[in-house]
């Protein structure tokens, strides 16, 4: 089985409870890099919201350390 070719496009699903404060994470996270973020679903209540973040990743780890970054930050509580 052949590894994976690097950069590729990749897509993070973020539930979040505030839509502004996850776009600054996302902000933080990537710093210079280009991301898309686009709001996808809310829950009944509105209590959580899900947003596509889109991004090229440059490797396995890359994608794995992107991943860890994003769920440290305080705006982001999960990635499906």
């Amino acid at each position: 089985m052949q590894g994976a070719d690097y950069p590729q496009d990749w897509s993070y699903r973020l539930i979040c409870v505030d839509e502004n404060a996850a776009t600054q994470a996302a902000k933080e996270v990537f710093g210079d890099r280009i991301f898309d973020l686009k709001p996808r679903n809310s829950s009944r209540n509105g209590a959580f919201i899900s947003l596509d973040l889109n991004c090229s990743v440059l490797s396995e780890e890359d994608k794995k350390n992107l991943n860890t970054m994003l769920l440290k930050q305080s705006g982001i509580k999960m990635i499906l």
